[in-house]
């Protein structure tokens, strides 16, 4: 993948994914998500064999060590957020990739490219895709 491309996608991550994938590189953030997505870590201040960092190979896991040693990382359990699923696929999507290319770069089906693909742009309009139970008072009205 180019420079260009990972800069897409390193502006859509998560900042502790940021973080790691910036000191790390990519790879040590992809398999950060995949082994350890969802769960806290802890990342100690030595390496040894027997740690659960090694899951994600022995040299990604001396990285990780020397960046973060002695401190706790929170693993999403998907490399990009929401938003910024929908913004790379959209500028992917303008730089004329296929569906498929997309949707391997990004983690996401080719059906989630395509039916971005015929969404309406409106940046940062993940919010208004939720829905609202109408029973819920606002906050507005309990402010009063």
């Amino acid at each position: 993948m180019s420079e260009a491309r990972y800069k897409i996608v390193r502006s859509a991550m998560y900042k502790t994914l940021r973080e790691v994938a910036e000191y790390c590189g990519m790879d040590a953030a992809q398999d950060l998500v995949r082994v350890f997505g969802g769960t806290r870590l802890w990342v100690p201040l030595r390496w040894t064999a027997e740690h659960d960092l090694n899951r994600i190979g022995e040299a990604h896991a001396r990285r990780l060590i020397d960046c973060f040693g002695n401190s706790v990382l929170d693993v999403p359990r998907r490399l990009l957020t929401a938003d910024g699923l929908a913004n790379v696929i959209d500028e992917l999507l303008a730089d004329g990739l296929e569906h498929n290319e997309i949707a391997r770069l990004v983690g996401c089906s080719q059906r989630t490219v395509s039916r971005r693909q015929h969404a309406p742009r409106v940046p940062g309009a993940a919010h208004l895709r939720r829905k609202v139970d109408p029973r819920q008072i606002d906050i507005d009205d309990l402010l009063k």
